[in-house]
């Protein structure tokens, strides 16, 4: 081989290896971003939920502002030892002079939150003179958010007056140098593949995974059924002849579909019976939610459309928009019937799970798509 053969390759290697590190360097601040901007909401969202719950549990009932009225201190003393009980992230707990607009107010300073609760009885009627001032411990919200396994650590944005979560580890490990010298060699004889058959893939399915250990630590039930709608629903593709691309795409909206119960308060996900109507209202949320986190990540704009609509209705009574046949995507009609024929077949606590022959009786009654639910069936046949 001519040296200058030999340069010409040598020169594709260090471009391949240029051009690997860009892009893993690249990659991994988006995915940080990402990550960070998942981590922040899921904080935020976690900390309101919780402080509403305080707040309905505790300071919205007649005998605890009678005792406050009263000066009943052995009564309030018991009260806050049961909040600090229920919410282990609450540092201290105390009455002190001031009023607040609405149940609750909180800011965010460097090293803790200050949330002053106003006191109300049944008939909404509040104190106007003392509030409880709560001091919750943001390092504790994340132990108990992430069951003492995460990579966030807090920082507060002194411009915007708020605590972000950041994720302080290297942008690159040995791992990623190694991958870029492959990458050089790869890349002097194919190049072009190298972006979307190694680094895309490789990153969308760490996001993926990330994102559903995430829901695991809160709701193991949702987990499980994530990686279930996801077999199904590609196992449905597949007898249907869908095109690959079109698999692996439904396989990752399959996984990603319930990522919105993740800023839906965990008294309502892992509740032992029926969902009040309130409740129910929340829950219906989720879809939306999903969306709006999906989104955010670069490249997943069409898996968080299938999220979006994964409970809509061919005669328009699903949600969250209401469609009808003709604007449900195809994917999304799929993992529909893939999601329901997962909950009916599981069991839950407040019934035992469906038969098959109940389960596809109940499907087909459904405004579901009646060609996607016959292909399940034959699966479901062909497999027993």
């Amino acid at each position: 081989m001519s040296l200058k053969k030999y340069s010409a390759r040598y020169l594709l290697f260090l471009i391949g290896v240029t051009v690997g590190l860009v892009f893993f360097i690249s990659l991994n601040m988006t995915r940080r971003q990402d990550m960070e901007a998942l981590g922040q909401k899921a904080f935020h969202n976690y900390l309101q939920s919780n402080l509403y719950s305080m707040s309905t549990g505790y300071f919205q009932w007649d005998e605890f502002k009678n005792a406050v009225d009263d000066g009943n201190q052995i009564f309030i003393e018991k009260s806050f030892a049961d909040i600090q009980d229920d919410f282990p992230f609450v540092s201290s707990i105390k009455i002190v002079d001031g009023s607040v607009d609405g149940f609750f107010e909180f800011k965010e300073t460097e090293d803790v939150v200050y949330v002053n609760f106003s006191v109300y009885d049944s008939d909404g009627i509040n104190k106007t003179n003392e509030v409880i001032e709560v001091v919750v411990d943001p390092e504790m919200v994340l132990t108990v958010l992430y069951d003492n396994d995460t990579f966030y650590e807090i920082s507060h944005d002194n411009e915007n007056d708020q605590m972000n979560l950041v994720i302080n580890e290297p942008l690159l490990n040995w791992g990623h140098y190694i991958s870029t010298i492959m990458i050089g060699i790869m890349f002097s004889f194919v190049g072009s593949l190298i972006y979307r058959q190694t680094i895309r893939n490789h990153y969308q399915l760490d996001g993926l995974k990330s994102i559903l250990n995430l829901l695991s630590k809160r709701d193991f039930y949702t987990a499980d059924h994530s990686e279930e709608v996801a077999e199904l629903a590609i196992m449905i593709a597949k007898k249907l002849d869908f095109p690959r691309n079109y698999v692996a795409t439904l396989y990752a909206a399959g996984i990603l579909h319930d990522i919105g119960k993740v800023g839906i308060n965990d008294s309502i996900i892992n509740k032992n019976g029926k969902l009040t109507e309130e409740e129910w209202k929340t829950i219906k949320e989720h879809p939306q939610l999903g969306y709006e986190i999906v989104s955010g990540f670069t490249g997943l704009e069409e898996i968080a459309i299938i999220v979006r609509q994964h409970h809509e209705k061919l005669d328009g009574s699903g949600y969250p928009d209401g469609l009808k046949e003709g604007q449900i995507s195809s994917l999304a009609q799929i993992l529909a019937v893939a999601d329901i024929y997962s909950a009916i077949k599981s069991d839950r606590p407040y019934r035992p799970a469906f038969a098959d022959e109940e389960a596809f009786k109940l499907l087909k009654e459904m405004s579901v798509n009646q060609e996607v639910v016959s292909t399940l069936e034959e699966i479901i046949l062909e497999d027993n």
